[in-house]
């Protein structure tokens, strides 16, 4: 294979990889252990409802999500006596978030783990969720401020280590923030911000986290849009409660990736052609013609002319041949090969 060819094999290849990636960052399921491997509609029990227009999880996940032992993973969410059922309500509607959401491709990270291949990382969590959980829990019991590794395992179920004792969650939190951000440690990040924020309560056929999701990958530079025609779009800027109008270049495939690639073929096709044709100089100028044999040998050109020269041409020919002879070595014709 030649150098044009591996250039096209290789520019092509990475092209499609980028299709892929991009396809991949939205409306696509994490990779755990009672994850879908793609979202699809689908009718879901209890609080996971809403997420059935389009989810990562089974009605049957869904079901066994809602309990105080969770068969899932074994947790025993009343680890420290029988845990209210509004704060029972706001763990169960933070795993439908985990297990059904198809909006957390741009948080996704990978990982080694039993139960899950990645993990979402500082989703951007609203704050009016936060509250909710906090108020529906603060005065419920727990030993632990991280319910992803505080705890002991025994038999395969969670359990209060030895040294820790049962106290109220606001005392072991102390305030909504560090709760939300810590009692699953990492998965969440306060968000003040309503456009930029991932919700746990919603209704209607719609999820709006699915836009907020577009928005951050787009202004990550880790989604290209498909639309071929510019789009004003509002794009949070890193200053809390402001926004900026944005235009996305619908043409930004084809500025950044199809023009450089093409741009690259011309140049190496370019680049053949001379290496091919570099003898054309001698011969043309010897012939007294504009042919160019880029793909011939000199020799072989040369020829070619001279069959189709008129009786004058040819004397003509011969005579500059002579003059040339006069400065080579052994009278023999200069031609670079």
């Amino acid at each position: 294979m030649n150098l044009l060819g591996i250039v096209i094999v290789v520019i092509s290849c990475s092209y499609a990889q980028r299709l892929k990636s991009d396809k991949m960052i939205l409306n696509r399921c994490m990779d755990g252990r009672h994850h879908e491997t793609k979202p699809s509609k689908t009718e879901l029990f209890g609080v996971c409802k809403p997420w059935g227009s389009n989810s990562c999880c089974t009605n049957q996940t869904a079901y066994h999500i809602q309990k105080p032992f969770s068969e899932l993973y074994n947790l025993n969410m009343s680890h420290c006596g029988l845990m209210s059922a509004k704060c029972l309500r706001r763990f169960y509607l933070a795993s439908c978030f985990y297990e059904c959401s198809p909006n957390v491709g741009p948080w996704l990270k990978k990982v080694k783990s039993s139960i899950r291949n990645e993990r979402f990382v500082h989703i951007p969590l609203c704050v009016n969720d936060c509250e909710g959980w906090w108020n529906d829990c603060k005065d419920d019991m727990t030993c632990v401020d991280n319910f992803n590794k505080g705890f002991d395992w025994i038999n395969g179920t969670n359990h209060c280590p030895a040294d820790r004792k049962c106290e109220p969650v606001k005392i072991i939190f102390k305030n909504s923030t560090n709760f939300c951000e810590s009692v699953y440690l990492d998965d969440f990040k306060v968000e003040k911000d309503s456009s930029k924020c991932m919700a746990f309560d919603f209704s209607g056929p719609e999820n709006p986290n699915a836009k907020v999701a577009r928005a951050y990958a787009v202004k990550k530079k880790m989604y290209v849009p498909k639309s071929t025609t510019a789009q004003p779009t509002e794009i949070s800027t890193d200053v809390p409660g402001t926004t900026v109008a944005t235009t996305i270049p619908g043409n930004a495939l084809v500025t950044k990736i199809v023009l450089p690639i093409v741009l690259l073929i011309l140049v190496a096709v370019l680049g053949f052609c001379v290496y091919k044709g570099r003898d054309y100089f001698t011969t043309s100028k010897r012939a007294g013609t504009k042919f160019c044999p880029c793909f011939k040998r000199g020799t072989a050109a040369r020829h070619s002319v001279l069959r189709h020269q008129s009786p004058q041409e040819d004397q003509q020919f011969l005579n500059e041949e002579r003059e040339d002879s006069e400065d080579t070595p052994h009278g023999a014709l200069e031609i670079d090969l």
